[in-house]
């Protein structure tokens, strides 16, 4: 079954009358619905999103650019910010 076959199917909202109630009732039958087709996933994750398809080697590119710039953001020198650029 479909999701949007789904929650037309539930339709529990249309026998609500006041807006408020209506809106968090259509809410809810969508996440729930939704969880129950799609499925969740875990939540935080890693702060590099859509990265799971790159290869070995742009990973570590990606690491060691982050490591650079770690070290320059904390270089206190005018000198040291420099070379670490």
């Amino acid at each position: 079954m479909f999701l949007a076959e789904r929650i037309t199917e539930e339709g529990a909202w249309r026998q609500i009358k006041d807006a408020d109630e209506m809106w968090e009732a259509m809410a809810d039958c969508i996440r729930r619905s939704a969880k129950e087709i799609l499925g969740s996933s875990r939540r935080g994750g890693s702060k590099m999103k859509d990265v799971w398809w790159w290869n070995e080697e742009a990973k570590e590119k990606v690491k060691e650019k982050e490591e650079a710039y770690a070290v320059f953001i904390n270089s206190g020198a005018d000198e040291e910010r420099e070379r670490a650029r």
